[in-house]
């Protein structure tokens, strides 16, 4: 394989990622990868109450609560608890409001109705 090179401003790491605070377009997705799958229930405010199921990595303390963090295009939904795992990334397209875990459209995936948004200067809000 040759050799190749990627700009630092094409990469996301860890520390680039912001809490959205406000505005989160979607309603809820179910996320489906393997034999995990999970349904996310969202607020417009990022948090969200998640329900698992299947895989051998279950928190069996479902449903919990988990949040939504943004570096760019991306996104990390994190279980709100210390060191709590992120329960899956996705890529966003803001144009569409629609998530793409694995590359592909979100299973299912429901948004909250443009009039809950209408006082919103960005979508989503996020942290400073």
């Amino acid at each position: 394989m040759p050799d190749a090179w990627i700009r630092r401003r094409d990469v996301v790491i860890g520390g680039d990622y912001k809490k959205v605070v406000g505005c989160w377009p979607v309603k809820s997705v179910v996320y489906v990868g393997g034999d995990y799958a999970a349904e996310v229930t969202f607020k417009l405010d990022g948090s969200a109450s998640v329900k698992e199921w299947g895989g051998e990595q279950i928190n069996k303390q479902s449903p919990h609560q988990a949040h939504v963090y943004m570096a760019r295009n991306i996104v990390a939904i994190e279980a709100v608890k210390k060191s709590g795992p992120v329960l899956f990334t996705s890529g966003y397209r803001p144009a569409e409001r629609q998530l793409y875990p694995e590359g592909v459209p979100a299973e299912k995936q429901e948004l909250f109705p443009d009039a809950m948004l209408k006082d919103c200067e960005s979508v989503p809000v996020l942290a400073k």
